[in-house]
């Protein structure tokens, strides 16, 4: 059949900017920044008030101007030219138009009581906010009520109020000063009432506070997460009458040297910040495991096979343990081939083809005892050609795109790989061949859509068909390793309650993170050439929102990100007391963590588990998010294998501290 296909005009990827090209933003009563999503070499705007033939112009290589100076409440036109890449103008946009607002509308209305809100309450303090942007606010406070205010002026849109009567309702407004210097007018009074004394999130622990984890045969740790000063924790086998006790400053308490397969009544009470105890709370129960606890004999669910091909199998036991004593045989058979080492898993070889197995297997405990042999589970392996069918959709895959390259990959396993790849709609295909499952495509042309196609050789004369075919796009040239970053290219992660630190997975030469208060309009701004960097000091119990860009190894600088936003916590909640020595929003100097080779992982994708070696026993595990959360921490050995049971789909970080201090890091795709 005939198909078709039109040359682009003649500044290509450059063309006219039209209406959706076009925006403006950071509007204020005197100013305004219009953005043009052109790409190109340098831009040339042009701004007057509407009406008028007197034209502001301003040209540089940025597809954005800051236009200052301007008269409020007053309509505005602009247009703007590009310099494409290729040396030419494109014609001028058509004229877009914009008003400034009114000279009071710059934020600083008299607040309503959406701006108005009470955090961080506790029996004799409270901190008021005001979300109205200005340059000075005019608190009042009083007992509901009272004739007689209390009042404070400052720069800061809130202000702590201490020293306050508990079980009160209290009384408060404000007034803003707005950048012009004219005051709002007082806004209505709005109330909050504190809480009894020992409301200070310090009351008897309920149910709800209570919990029991890492429970084994002869240990268990209790938590409570009422938050407190100190905790007074109270342990005995149900239904003795004899008490053990544990004081600390920890909510959490780990008992060691328990009886096994025994429940056992535990409680606590909660010294508050305040100095004062709460009453003991209700009793609790938990039964310790048999004498195996999480090592007893393996169980159908325990067990499971992967990777079966025509030649081989590979079975796994979820039982945690210091040893496997894998068993092997042809079902039916008396004959049993056997296997011992400390993986709960075993990579069985030289199969025979369309033949049924039968497996089982024994888990030497840590404790140094052996659990019963599982009973025995099947498997069977494939026809001789069985694994390597031709491949489908769903095994092949690209990666690596940028302007000029690409990863292809195929899922199907074989001996060899035949790979074909032409631009699409025609031409000469190239073609490759290669032991290895992917293939990594260089020299290509930037902006240009590409088809692809495999056939996989499953023996040393057997071949599939060629793949169905597949598509990519390679990106373009200006946007290589510099588009704006965006979805899994950066995150945040919590160290402490008022400090968080910025990861950039991204290419780039340097980068810069922005940051403020949600509701405020300037940013803090830091750039590093490092991976990661931190801030520090920040307001507890406060949403912040931040944004990144790049600059990359060709010269040229993204955009910003999109705005996201995290919460800072309270003083008591992961501070782990280390002083910034900053004064208010700061920037601590970011600290190289890169991806090493020291560390392997693997698989990796992985869907069920993975394991991971070259870490010193002992080390922690922590694997983070893309939002910076941390979903799984561990202490493991070498060679561990870690369960990813409850995780999404997705792209993690895994982060390696040993006792030294020394860190290593290394990424997880999760595919399931």
């Amino acid at each position: 059949n005939s198909y078709w296909f039109t040359t682009p005009d003649h500044y290509g990827s450059c063309t006219t900017p039209q209406g959706h090209h076009m925006s403006v933003k950071d509007l204020t009563y005197n100013s305004a920044s219009t953005h043009c999503s052109v790409d190109g070499y340098g831009y040339h705007w042009m701004l007057k008030p509407y009406g008028s033939n007197d034209w502001q112009d301003y040209e540089s290589s940025y597809n954005h101007h800051t236009w200052t100076g301007l008269h409020y409440n007053t309509k505005y036109e602009y247009k703007v030219k590009v310099k494409c890449y290729n040396g030419s103008w494109t014609g001028w946009s058509d004229s877009y138009w914009f008003t400034t607002p009114d000279h009071y509308d710059y934020g600083c209305s008299t607040p309503q009581s959406h701006h108005m809100s009470v955090k961080d309450l506790t029996y004799n303090s409270a901190t008021t906010h005001c979300s109205v942007d200005g340059y000075e606010y005019h608190w009042q406070l009083k007992p509901y009520g009272s004739s007689q205010w209390k009042d404070h002026s400052g720069p800061d849109p809130y202000h702590n109020w201490t020293g306050l009567n508990y079980n009160t309702k209290y009384e408060y407004k404000v007034k803003v000063k707005c950048h012009s210097g004219s005051w709002t007018g007082w806004s209505a009074s709005y109330w909050f009432t504190t809480p009894d004394h020992y409301d200070n999130s310090c009351s008897t622990p309920q149910s709800h506070h209570m919990s029991v984890k890492d429970l084994t045969y002869n240990s268990a740790t209790t938590y409570c997460s009422v938050d407190g000063y100190e905790y007074h924790w109270q342990l005995k086998p149900y239904g003795s009458s004899q008490w053990m006790d544990h004081t600390s400053n920890y909510g959490y308490h780990q008992w060691n040297g328990l009886q096994y397969n025994t429940k056992y009544e535990y409680k606590v009470k909660v010294k508050c910040h305040s100095g004062s105890w709460t009453g003991w709370s209700a009793s609790y129960w938990f039964t310790t495991p048999d004498h195996y606890g999480s090592c007893s004999t393996p169980q159908s669910h325990h067990m499971s096979v992967k990777n079966i091909t025509y030649n081989s199998a590979s079975t796994y036991c979820s039982i945690d343990g210091y040893e496997y004593h894998w068993a092997l045989r042809k079902y039916g058979s008396y004959s049993w081939t056997d296997y011992s080492s400390h993986y709960n898993y075993h990579d069985w070889n030289n199969l025979h083809y369309n033949t049924k197995y039968e497996y089982k297997v024994k888990v030497k405990c840590h404790d140094g005892s052996w659990t019963d042999w599982s009973d025995g589970y099947w498997f069977t392996t494939h026809d001789h050609y069985s694994n390597c069918s031709t491949p489908e959709s769903h095994h092949m895959t690209v990666d690596n795109i940028s302007y000029n390259t690409a990863t292809t990959h195929c899922g199907v396993s074989g001996m060899e790989y035949h790979w074909m790849m032409r631009p699409y709609g025609g031409g000469s295909w190239s073609d490759y061949t290669t032991t290895n499952n992917y293939h990594n495509w260089t020299g290509l042309q930037y902006n240009t859509k590409y088809e692809y196609k495999v056939k996989v050789k499953c023996s040393s004369t057997t071949w599939t068909n060629w793949s169905g075919t597949y598509y990519f796009t390679t990106h373009d040239h200006a946007g290589y390793g510099c588009s704006t970053p965006s979805g899994y290219d950066f995150t945040i992660y919590q160290q402490e309650y008022n400090l968080f630190r910025i990861y950039m997975y991204a290419p780039f030469t340097k980068w810069s993170s922005q940051i403020r208060k949600v509701g405020s309009y300037e940013w803090a701004q830091h750039t590093t050439t490092v991976d990661n960097m931190a801030w520090g000091n920040l307001t507890p119990n406060t949403e912040y929102e931040y944004r990144v860009n790049r600059t990359c190894s060709d010269g040229t600088t993204s955009g910003w990100s999109g705005i996201r936003t995290f919460w800072t916590g309270t003083g008591t909640v992961g501070l782990s007391g280390r002083d910034i020595g900053t004064t208010g929003l700061e920037i601590e100097t970011g600290i190289q963590v890169v991806e090493t080779n020291e560390i392997n992982v693997f698989p990796n994708p992985a869907s069920d588990f993975f394991s991971i070696s070259g870490v010193k026993s002992g080390s922690e595990i922590t694997l983070i998010d893309m939002q910076g959360k941390i979903v799984l921490r561990k202490v493991v050995g070498n060679q561990h294998q870690i369960s990813l049971a409850g995780l999404e789909n997705g792209l993690y970080q895994i982060m390696a501290i040993d006792d030294s201090g020394e860190r290593q890091v290394k990424r997880l795709a999760v595919l399931k």
